[in-house]
């Protein structure tokens, strides 16, 4: 194997500057985006339509230039933004988008505001820059450590895409195979499935559980026999969603969960009795509606990912931290440095065990548990950065979805999904790197793909990929 140092090359060298991406530009834009953000103006439908709309044609426009390099048309865009001294609440600006360059237009969109330029300084010109060196000696002109970064990560790319192709080159061709041999597994779990849509008039059927197709057509089977035995009990589930998974019972989104590990008699005590559950789901919302009240307007939600809790449960542990407020404000107040309004941040409330934490979404995840002193400051320290994260997880989750679209039909996947803790950002570096190497792994194509932090090849054909090919 032949080594070389890239600091001893002669022959002409050519690196191409990384092009500006839609984080990138989210990232220079933020004061931007706390100014004029549409959640920021709940209480004034006009100004906040207007925002919005103009939002969409400012993000349609960035679009054409950070992705497709188009030179969109000059346009004129209102917006209100928010001042902090009561008698000027909203400021009418217009903003003008006549640039063909990226970081020039953040810098004409935050001038027009009145907002520091600092955000912007980092942003790279979207012109492709060349840098070239005849020889060596131009090396001078640099400091060490700009060799070491170039090829520390030369190198580690290479190397990431040296695995990936191996290790595609000794599974792909099994994987597909398997996924050949489980067709007729899949379609009878197709035909099954809509039989059951048609025959129970659900809402939905979701499978929701580790195991694998030939695990779930056999809990199908089950259901479908279940229900030709007990037509009258099935009615219950009449216009509801059933969730094949992990848990029997009502989760918190009123579906109807059953266990696929459990016989056919729990289920049918559930089904008989998923009724009295109504009551609990119709007191859900004004728990949640309290929470947000009790806490300046912060929007109670649920988890983006992960696993949902039970009704009752879920229930229960509004109900405990709305209590713990509530007993917190008759003794003490809330930290000067808490917003007076917070209904632009997301809360979701779990189990007294969980952590507290910030989600890389932008959620803010409490234990129903924690003191509400401690999630009180937990806020204050917070905030900015939830809000910075929401705004950025809309973008990125756009760009996701818009580069899976493009890899699943340029690579003919039967499938692409990602694992729970696998953020967007991780998400779309790795469908970056998989469209832009698509010669070197032709063998991914036509497989089934889970985005993970692992290598592996599950039972039913499916290729678990690292998402930086690690």
């Amino acid at each position: 194997m032949c080594h070389f140092n890239i600091r001893n090359l002669r022959l002409p060298l050519v690196f191409q500057q990384r092009c500006v991406s839609s984080g990138d530009v989210s990232t220079a834009l933020r004061p931007f985006y706390f100014a004029v953000h549409p959640d920021f103006f709940g209480n004034h439908p006009r100004e906040k339509a207007v925002n919005e709309n103009s939002l969409k044609q400012l993000n349609g426009f960035l679009d054409g230039l950070v992705k497709r390099g188009q030179v969109p048309s000059v346009m004129n865009l209102k917006f209100f933004l928010r001042k902090k001294k009561p008698e000027n609440i909203f400021q009418p600006i217009t903003v003008k988008l006549n640039n063909k360059n990226i970081k020039s237009t953040v810098e004409s969109i935050l001038e027009a505001c009145d907002l520091p330029l600092d955000a912007a300084k980092n942003l790279k010109e979207n012109k492709v820059q060349m840098l070239k060196f005849q020889s060596a000696s131009y090396a001078e002109s640099f400091t060490p450590g700009f060799w070491d970064d170039v090829e520390f990560k030369t190198k580690k790319e290479q190397d990431g895409l040296a695995n990936l192709s191996r290790w595609l080159e000794a599974n792909a061709k099994k994987s597909k195979e398997v996924l050949r041999a489980g067709q007729a597994v899949r379609d009878e779990i197709k035909q099954l499935s809509d039989e059951l849509l048609k025959e129970l008039k659900l809402k939905d059927l979701k499978w929701e559980c580790g195991w694998n197709t030939e695990h779930f057509k056999g809990c199908l089977r089950s259901l479908k026999c279940l229900a030709s035995h007990h037509p009258s009990a099935m009615t219950a589930l009449e216009n509801r969603s059933l969730v094949i998974g992990s848990e029997t019972g009502v989760n918190q989104f009123g579906h109807v969960s059953l266990n696929s590990g459990e016989v056919r008699h729990n289920w049918l005590e559930l089904i008989q009795n998923v009724g009295r559950y109504d009551g609990v789901l119709s007191r859900i919302p004004s728990c949640e509606k309290g929470l947000s009240r009790a806490l300046r307007d912060i929007k109670v939600t649920r988890r983006r990912f992960g696993p949902s809790l039970l009704a009752e449960e879920y229930e229960s542990q509004l109900k405990r931290l709305l209590t713990a407020i509530g007993d917190f404000k008759c003794r003490r107040t809330f930290p000067s440095g808490l917003p007076s309004d917070l209904s632009s941040l997301q809360l979701v409330v779990e189990t007294a065990a969980g952590p507290l934490m910030l989600t890389p979404t932008g959620q803010i995840i409490t234990p129903s548990s924690s003191p509400v002193s401690l999630l009180a400051n937990f806020i204050v320290e917070n905030h900015l950065k939830a809000l910075d994260l929401l705004n950025l997880y809309e973008v990125e989750h756009k760009e996701e979805e818009e580069l899976r679209s493009e890899c699943i039909e340029m690579f003919g996947l039967f499938s692409l999904i990602k694992d729970d803790n696998i953020t967007p950002r991780q998400m779309i570096e790795f469908l970056k790197n998989l469209k832009d190497n698509a010669d070197a792994l032709f063998n991914i194509r036509g497989t089934k793909v889970c985005v993970t932090n692992y290598y592996s090849v599950l039972a039913d054909g499916e290729l678990c990929i690292p998402w930086n090919f690690h």
